[in-house]
């Protein structure tokens, strides 16, 4: 991906949560104080992502991941999340789950 591709995209996933693939991560806490749900930054995804350690997940609807979406990502909206998670779980990457 390149550096404007970034740019464009870096605002609306600023707030990336980190889904563990199989447990919740002991300690993490979300931005609403939920445990389980640790952060990361974008420079760490877009590396994740380049060395093919991690998977992108689009949770927001089909007509908003049509607008535009990080490149590679997997929208779950049509099927739901569910239908999904083994297959992800499967991948033996990181998954990283976004929305806005």
């Amino acid at each position: 991906m390149n550096k404007r591709t970034w740019r464009r995209l870096g605002a609306p996933i600023m707030g990336l949560a980190l889904l563990a693939a199989t447990t919740e991560v002991e300690g993490a806490e979300g931005p609403d104080g939920r445990r389980g749900v640790p952060r990361i930054s974008v420079a760490e995804l877009k590396k994740g992502l380049d060395a093919g350690e991690m998977i992108a997940v689009d949770v927001r609807s089909v007509k908003a991941f049509r607008a535009g979406h990080i490149p590679g990502a997997v929208s779950v909206a049509a099927k739901g999340p569910r239908h999904y998670v083994e297959e992800l779980k499967a991948s033996g990457k990181t998954i990283v789950t976004y929305c806005a």
